[in-house]
């Protein structure tokens, strides 16, 4: 990790006033370039990978050597050495996620999508919205419940509203990139193309519902602290057909 405050960090050659963000980090962006295999590529990027390598050193050892006198390590032993079984991953297939893809296929309407929510939001999946335990915004010694906007594929409500070329190029290229992931999971061409599309206008439906990344940066207009009851009246679940 670079030191704080690094000077190489700096690209001198910017102007501060002009491009502060290539002032302060080009030296580094120029020193460590994306490697091949990830999206992007920064210092937090740069320990997550580190720790990651530190993590797989520590459990091969365990494997190696595994100690049978501890329940825990031993379950944290299977559990590692079940993940790793490439062999077997490969031999199954996706048998496991078409179990998962089944009930999902199942639903057709508004009430079945309801009551699938909170079966996903249990599983992890953040559809629709996110759901977890966040700190309480004006008690730090709290936890709340916490709701927040989602379901958006592209960072925020702008890759959906701008119609700049490059914006536009990036939905066409999430499209794409859906409908292949419906093929890999057993989809025709034609009907992974259509649906595809009909997940992207999902998504655009809920970009158009969602705050601005400037009205995000408010933490009073996004600290709406209720009782569930009041959250249940806020918005009572339709269980009419979805149209």
């Amino acid at each position: 990790m670079s030191k704080p405050l690094d000077p190489a960090n700096f690209d001198k050659s910017a102007q501060a006033c002009d491009d502060f963000y290539k002032f302060a980090t080009g030296g580094w962006t120029a020193a460590h370039p994306i490697p091949a295999h990830l999206s992007r590529w920064g210092s937090f990027d740069q320990l997550s990978e580190n720790n990651l390598a530190n993590m797989h050193a520590l459990l091969d050892k365990l494997v190696a050597k595994p100690d049978k006198s501890d329940a825990d390590s031993m379950r944290v032993t299977n559990y590692y050495k079940a993940c790793m079984d490439e062999d077997r991953i490969e031999k199954e297939g996706d048998a496991w996620l078409q179990s998962q893809l089944k009930p999902v296929d199942a639903l057709t309407d508004r009430a079945a999508i309801m009551a699938a929510i909170p079966k996903l939001q249990a599983a992890g999946i953040s559809v629709f919205f996110g759901f977890g335990s966040t700190p309480d915004g004006m008690d730090s010694d709290k936890e709340n419940a916490g709701i927040s906007q989602g379901g958006l594929s592209l960072p925020n409500r702008d890759y959906y509203t701008r119609q700049d070329d490059k914006a536009k190029m990036i939905r066409e290229k999430l499209v794409s990139h859906i409908a292949k992931m419906f093929v890999l999971a057993g989809e025709d061409q034609a009907k992974a193309e259509a649906d595809a599309k009909a997940v992207f206008e999902i998504e655009n439906q809920l970009a158009l519902a969602s705050r601005k990344p400037e009205e995000l940066r408010d933490p009073l207009k996004n600290y709406n602290l209720m009782p569930v009851k009041d959250l249940q009246a806020y918005r009572p679940i339709s269980t009419g057909r979805a149209s």
